[in-house]
């Protein structure tokens, strides 16, 4: 028997119609776009806390002799890890030594390019670069990604990294443009492969850090997820007046947050810092104080996260480098 279509139901089917209509015509781009899933925060704490434990990649070991000192869990483990021209110089993410290591800790690792940057821009090292970024993928776990940090040395390429007196002390320094393209490149591979555990870190050094220098070396908010320095107190190694945190970081933490709308509103880490210790090891001690005053004070509130560079290396920059410092270090911990 046939019925009639009252017009409730008549209504009903127009707006059906209506409906698939639009979806219809809806641009691609907006049906198939994938949502990009959220990114891993480092901490829940208002600062993460992270070292640098003088190996590459780190142990577990390591990692707990340096939490055994500092009578304080680590929020994060910074490494580095660099790669070269040829196939053996490209090693790959050690992804099973960092499961064994880092246990519930992020990872904040620095790829260091020791090629031409123009290379990377033109794809030259796509296939290892994107073997890189899956392994990353897999791995599935957070990781800040530090590519080619400290890449302003004068604003002067003098193209004599490797030469004796040479102010480059890497070759991926003072090269805006090339820095620029190859930033994009290999953020835009490890989107490609959708490595969404990976947040990118754009890391200038503490100097310069007027804003018409370093903004030449910005790769776009779009490309950046945190902002970060490094910087050092080298005066008791050189015998020069402290630098304390207000004088390596301030001018560089106002240069980001003053110029959000070109930066873009991000977090900031500091990537490296840490001091040179005099032979009583009461200046370090007193620096170590005046940083952790400074990271949990108003005046720094965008700071999430800041790595300790633990090496006896240009000095002994580690937490322990007198029973002052490491003591000094103990107690700020107390209140982080």
């Amino acid at each position: 028997m046939r019925h009639k279509l009252s017009f409730r139901k008549i209504h009903f089917i127009y707006l059906v119609l209506l409906l698939f209509c639009f979806i219809a015509v809806l641009p691609t781009s907006a049906q198939d776009k994938k949502p990009r899933k959220t990114q891993p925060q480092l901490t829940t704490s208002s600062i993460a806390v992270g070292a640098f434990v003088g190996e590459n990649p780190p142990t577990a070991a390591i990692i707990n002799d340096f939490e055994t000192l500092a009578q304080h869990p680590l929020d994060s483990v910074s490494w580095y890890q660099g790669f070269g021209t040829t196939t053996s110089n490209q090693p790959n993410f050690p992804s099973t030594a960092l499961d064994t290591a880092v246990d519930n800790r992020s990872v904040q690792l620095t790829l260091e390019p020791w090629v031409s940057l123009s290379d990377i821009s033109i794809g030259k090292y796509d296939h290892y670069l994107k073997q890189y970024a899956t392994d990353v993928k897999n791995w599935n776990k957070p990781l800040y990604l530090r590519f080619a940090h400290e890449m302003i040395q004068d604003n002067r390429y003098d193209n004599c990294q490797g030469q004796t007196d040479c102010s480059e002390w890497y070759p991926w320094q003072d090269q805006p443009k090339r820095y620029v393209a190859a930033f994009r490149h290999v953020h835009n591979i490890f989107q490609q492969v959708d490595a969404d555990n990976v947040q990118f870190v754009w890391c200038p050094n503490s100097t310069p850090s007027d804003f018409t220098t370093v903004k030449k070396y910005y790769p776009g908010a779009q490309y950046v997820d945190w902002l970060c320095t490094d910087g050092y107190n080298w005066s008791n190694n050189d015998n020069q007046p402290t630098q304390w945190f207000g004088d390596i970081f301030y001018n560089i933490y106002h240069t980001f947050i003053d110029h959000s709308a070109f930066f873009g509103s991000k977090p900031v880490m500091i990537g490296e810092l840490s001091s040179c210790d005099d032979s009583s090891g009461q200046a370090k001690s007193a620096w170590i104080t005046d940083v952790f005053n400074q990271l949990g004070s108003s005046n720094y509130s965008q700071i999430q996260a800041f790595y300790w560079f633990n090496m006896n290396k240009e000095c002994d920059w580690r937490i322990n480098s007198s029973p002052a410092s490491l003591n000094a270090f103990q107690q700020a911990l107390l209140n982080f």
